[in-house]
């Protein structure tokens, strides 16, 4: 067979070409994508992978194919896709191109994926004391409540800055608004008038009132002389008198039991030896007289302390003299004068001996106490152990209606000449009683040479005796109940200062018959002097709904640290309750 014959019968793959040669020496001429001696072998143009990126190469005929990988393209995929364009990022935001994704850089105020989403600034609530936040790009504002500023409002704003009070007042702050606490002798919004002490015309006998500050001057007629030229020729010889000896005049009125005690002091002259006029006989008409002056007020007899009438309260009565020689000092920080009449300080070292050297007791609570009636005209005082009247002539001076709970008969004259001289009579209400939690006879003591340790006790058998009834050492208590349907005012503020030792202090916590048939809005109390039943105390006024506070118009204290309060406490009756 020859070579062309041989070459005949050979088989070349996929159409390639022989090219003749001598001998065996043939080749193929083969087409693209095949090689070998037939032209038999598909070339594998995946080796080596021409691929990028991971890119999966499958092998084809002349050719190949890469599957790419997410956010890749191109015959190799070599290209990384640019998913930035378009800008998928919102309200300015930068965007940076990443593998099969992006990330937007957004403006201060935005976020979200492609920050598309303004921040709400307002969540939470950045504004303080209730004020209103708007939402803006990337910031807020807070539309402040009237009395507050700053940023986030939480700056109350200080009315007293400069201060609008006038001669010499003191400023106190308060939100949206301030309180001129006066210099004596001036009143107003701003302390800016001068209080006209000759309306009406305290001057006697038709003598001519020139009005200063504070103060005025009486030009007396011929004749007359005196402060208020009340002093004629026959009255001047009382000027001298000083008290000498105190007695209990019993007043009969006509009907069974009817017995009205008062202590009258009589008077002697030490210097001219001139005896006082006669006690004036006391009549019918006269005990009738207080009975119909009683009865105008609302008011219960004045009882003596017998056993057959434990029940009764025993009201003061204003209208009959009771001469004392305590001095009397005007109280600071008021706007209008008032006076308060103490003991010597040798005789009563703590309060009588601070109010005349400092002119200061309470100094805190007493503010707290003149701050709150200021604002709430509505309210009226039930002052419990009210002493010698520092608060209830406080409150009588801001025209406020009192009830004053006082037992210590000794504390009495005072007490009577501070009410007369500020002519609060109309004003203050004395009950001569003790509060228990039962009707019963108690003991009042008291510390020597300190009015303020005074302390109420339960009587035993032996103690309830004529001599120290009528010495007024033992007299009969009245209930909580029996005050409750005595006070003729509803809305009021308790002031709370008495020592029941048979109670362990805890007589505030059987006042249930008070609470539920007043409105009691406020209490105020020296937390010091109650701290060994302090946990009942809390609980009483918890189950009331009360808040407890050292500011009238402050936060609230916690509940569980009342074991460190100190000081005065005011409880609040929580409006929402």
């Amino acid at each position: 067979m020859t070579y062309r014959s041989l070459l005949s019968i050979r088989e070349f793959k996929h159409g390639a070409t022989c090219k003749d040669k001598v001998s065996d020496n043939y080749s193929c001429s083969y087409p693209p994508g095949y090689n070998g001696k037939n032209c038999g072998i598909d070339i594998n143009e995946c080796k080596p992978n021409p691929c990028k990126y991971g890119a999966s190469c499958m092998n084809e005929v002349n050719g190949y194919t890469c599957v790419c990988k997410p956010g890749y393209e191109g015959k190799n995929c070599e290209i990384d896709i640019n998913e930035c364009k378009p800008n998928p990022c919102k309200y300015g935001a930068s965007c940076m191109n990443e593998v099969n994704g992006y990330t937007c850089v957004c403006k201060p105020g935005y976020e979200g994926k492609n920050c598309e989403i303004d921040i709400n600034e307002c969540k939470p609530n950045p504004c303080k004391h209730g004020a209103l936040c708007m939402n803006k790009v990337n910031r807020y504002t807070c539309v402040c409540k009237p009395g507050y500023e700053g940023k986030n409002c939480e700056i109350d704003i200080n009315e007293c800055k400069p201060n609008p009070c006038k001669h010499g007042a003191s400023c106190m702050n308060e939100v949206n608004g301030y309180t001129c606490v006066c210099q004596p002798g001036y009143n107003g919004k701003n302390c800016e008038i001068d209080i006209n002490e000759c309306k009406p015309n305290p001057c006697k006998h038709g003598a001519t009132c020139m009005n200063e500050v504070n103060g005025y001057t009486c030009v007396c007629k011929p004749g007359y002389e005196g402060k208020n030229c009340e002093i004629g020729k026959l009255q001047k010889n009382l000027k001298n008198w000083t008290k000498s000896k105190i007695s209990k005049l019993p007043v009969i009125e006509s009907g069974k039991d009817d017995v009205i005690d008062k202590t009258v002091v009589l008077l002697s002259d030490s210097k001219t030896n001139v005896s006082p006029p006669n006690q004036r006989k006391r009549t019918n008409n006269t005990s009738s007289s207080i009975r119909k002056q009683l009865k105008e007020h609302h008011q219960p007899k004045y009882y003596n302390s017998t056993i057959e009438r434990l029940d009764n309260i025993r009201v003061y009565d204003w209208s009959l003299p009771v001469w004392s020689n305590s001095s009397c000092i005007p109280l600071k920080n008021l706007h209008k004068t008032t006076y308060i009449c103490l003991f010597d300080p040798k005789d009563d070292v703590n309060f009588s001996r601070s109010l005349i050297e400092t002119g200061v007791w309470d100094k805190q609570l007493l503010r707290e106490f003149k701050l709150l009636l200021a604002q709430k005209q509505d309210l009226n005082l039930l002052d419990i152990g009210s002493h010698l009247g520092l608060y209830s002539l406080t409150a009588a001076m801001l025209g406020h209606n009192v009830v004053s709970v006082e037992p210590f008969n000794k504390l009495f004259p005072a007490f009577y000449k501070s009410v007369v001289m500020n002519k609060f009579q109309k004003r203050i209400t004395l009950l001569a009683n003790a509060i228990s939690s039962k009707k019963e006879f108690v003991k009042l003591s008291y510390e020597d040479k300190d009015m303020t340790s005074a302390t109420v006790q339960s009587a035993n058998e032996e103690e309830i005796t004529i001599e120290n009834i009528a010495s007024q050492k033992v007299i009969p208590s009245i209930t909580w109940k029996d005050l409750a349907h005595f006070v003729p005012f509803n809305k009021i503020v308790l002031k709370y200062d008495i020592s029941f030792r048979n109670h362990n202090n805890n007589l505030l916590t059987e006042a249930s018959d008070l609470f539920s048939t007043l409105d009691v809005q406020y209490v105020f109390m020296h937390w010091n002097h109650f701290i060994l039943d302090a946990g009942n105390i809390v609980a009483f006024f918890k189950s009331r709904s009360y808040i407890p506070k050292k500011r009238v118009f402050g936060k609230p204290l916690k509940l569980s640290k009342f074991l460190k309060w100190k000081g005065g406490i005011i409880w609040e009756k929580d409006s929402r309750a």
